[in-house]
């Protein structure tokens, strides 16, 4: 029996032309006797044609075993055997064709994780010829024992005739390499349901790049892994969904993952930032909000300034190097607001080893922003640190409109936010205030709350401290404490613009301001605030608007920051210009008795006009 394999060849027609007469006349079917096909496998008939011309007919004996074509194309479609006949005028052919069941050609191996200089043997279950699809660097192949050569990924097959088997995929590793680190990462971190992201891992020594595997630590039931690719499955709500990357033992760093069912497109998109600035070898994470509550979540991430300098993995930035960052974040192609953050490193920092002695022996104010983050990094102030007496220091010239002080609305920022630009009551700039400073003197924290809604660094929320216990020293200011301006349980504090304590909506918050002492008041000793021994708090005070509506107020228009030097009994609001302090009101202008609960006359507030100086 011959076993042939022929690629099947479409005739447009069988008919040919005799060249010339001769004797004898038929046709033959040349591809032989017999012929023996795999079920699936196709013939195609050929023809000799003997002084004769015309139309040849073909036919199966049992259609069955074979199907044939008016053009003589066989196809295998059952095991068995049958003929197959040309016929042209009274002249005929025929063929036996046989039909076998079609073996699939396997291959196995025991491993094929193997080491550099290991051998494996390859299991075949027929005769065939073994060979590599892949990796003839990494592998090499002798009488079915594959060997690996050197770190790399290679891929084997067999062959018989025109059967291929199954592929088999061999990782050859060098198991001396030591891993040194993954950096794992994805392109997304929230998704909607149904929705991919894929993972990044490099891995040190990188030769072990393709080496990597995924595994899903927790939250398994929310997304799913195929190769480098993580699809969201079911909403995560507040679970913690965490996958790491693994070569051999060696294992990565979580990172996490959320899924949320797809919302709508988003009107607005806001970013949040913990920090205007980190330090090398910290983090901090982004915050983000999308409204209406019920808009998409799916956010990612985009560094549009200093991308060489970060790197965002899920909500947290991981400083690269030093430098000026900004990034802004994008759902359903709305993009938000645009957050900057300086990256700052220690080989920048000139006041690492610093002797405080020295430093206040010939002390100046900051410079910069950064000079400003550098010396609150190590406790260092920014701003005046001259004692000062309880009473402001007012502007001799305090524009007015009509018989209203003018309250500056024009407010200037530099360094992405991070400066704010001071003036006089001429509109002349006269001073910095920097973000993330530390600040003393009334006219400098009056003018950090309102340019930033925040506290100096050496404020701190606490109401009992003592300053040999901090790093400030001297410089430690308390309290940063909400006030309720109950004007039934205080009856003689005069009411200040829409606080919440009196069914308003604007949350106050009140610092303590050292000052030489508050001698308008009996009850608070006239002693300075803070002498580095002990911190005598006395009855200076800001109170400044922060929240309304519990949302944080970002416009400075909005607030409200007022002075206190007799515990709550008059205030003067901050006018926004150096000096400049609006018009007393409450208690003792009224003329009430300090702090007295039964003889008070507290004023009220003193409206002022609203105008900018530039």
């Amino acid at each position: 029996m011959k076993k042939n394999f022929v690629a099947p060849l479409l005739l447009s027609s069988l008919m040919f032309s005799l060249t010339s007469c001769q004797e004898n006349r038929g046709i033959s079917i040349t591809n032989g006797d017999e012929y023996s096909l795999y079920v699936g496998d196709t013939l195609q008939l050929l023809i000799s044609y003997q002084n004769i011309e015309g139309f040849v007919e073909f036919s199966s004996a049992d259609t069955s075993i074979v199907e044939v074509t008016d053009t003589g194309l066989v196809t295998a479609m059952d095991v068995g055997s049958t003929y197959v006949t040309a016929k042209l005028e009274d002249y005929t052919d025929t063929i036996a064709i046989t039909v076998e069941e079609n073996l699939p050609l396997v291959i196995e191996a025991d491993k094929t994780d193997i080491d550099v200089g290991e051998k494996i043997t390859i299991d075949i279950n027929q005769e065939a010829e073994l060979k590599i699809l892949s990796g003839e660097d990494v592998i090499s192949i002798e009488d079915n024992v594959v060997t690996g050569l050197k770190t790399g990924l290679a891929s084997i097959y067999a062959q018989k005739g025109e059967i291929k088997s199954n592929i088999l995929n061999i990782t050859v590793i060098d198991s001396s390499l030591v891993i040194e680190g993954i950096d794992f990462s994805a392109d997304k971190y929230y998704l909607n349901i149904g929705e991919e992201t894929t993972l990044n891992a490099v891995v040190y020594p990188s030769i072990l790049n393709d080496f990597v595997s995924y595994e899903i630590i927790s939250g398994e039931e929310y997304i799913e892994i195929t190769n480098n690719t993580l699809k969201g499955i079911k909403e995560s709500g507040e679970e913690d969904i965490q996958v790491v990357a693994k070569v051999r033992d060696y294992v990565s760093d979580p990172i996490s993952f959320s899924v949320y069912e797809p919302g709508e497109t988003p009107e607005k998109v806001n970013l949040f930032l913990d920090k205007t600035y980190i330090y090398s070898k910290y983090k901090t994470k982004i915050e983000f909000k999308s409204y209406p509550e019920t808009a998409a979540k799916n956010i990612s991430y985009e560094v549009i300034e200093g991308e060489e300098l970060v790197k965002i993995v899920k909500d947290e930035i991981i400083p690269l190097n030093s430098g000026k960052v900004t990034i802004r974040g994008s759902i359903s192609g709305v993009m938000s607001n645009e957050v900057t953050i300086d990256i700052l490193f220690d080989s920048d920092d000139p006041y690492i080893d610093v002797d405080k002695e020295e430093f206040y022996a010939d002390y100046h104010e900051a410079t910069s922003y950064i000079d400003a983050i550098y010396r609150s990094r190590h406790n260092l102030m920014s701003g005046d640190i001259s004692l000062q007496d309880q009473e402001p220091s007012i502007s001799t010239y305090q524009p007015k409109d009509g018989d209203k002080f003018i309250r500056n609305t024009a407010y200037r920022y530099l360094d992405s936010g991070n400066t704010y630009l001071i003036v006089d009551a001429y509109g002349t700039p006269v001073d910095l205030i920097y973000k993330g400073g530390a600040y003393t003197s009334l006219e400098d924290v009056a003018a950090y709350l309102y340019a930033f809604g925040d506290i100096p660094a050496n404020q701190i929320e606490e109401k009992n401290a003592r300053p040999q216990n901090s790093e400030w020293g001297e410089y430690l200011r308390l309290n940063f404490s909400y006030f309720s301006g109950d004007t039934d349980r205080y009856p003689y504090e005069p009411e200040l613009p829409d606080i919440s304590g009196i069914n308003g909506n604007t949350d106050y918050y009140e610092l303590d301001i050292g000052t030489t002492g508050t001698d308008c008041d009996p009850s608070y000793e006239a002693v300075i605030y803070n002498d580095g021994n002990k911190i005598t708090r006395g009855a200076a005070r800001i109170v400044a608007s922060i929240y309304r509506y519990g949302e944080k107020i970002t416009d400075p228009n909005e607030m409200h920051v007022f002075y206190t030097y007799n515990h709550y009994n008059d205030f003067q609001e901050y006018l926004n210009y150096r000096g400049g302090w609006g018009e007393m009101f409450g208690n003792i202008t009224g003329g009430g008795t300090i702090s007295s609960k039964e003889d008070y006359n507290p004023t009220p507030y003193v409206e002022t006009s609203y105008s900018d100086f530039f």
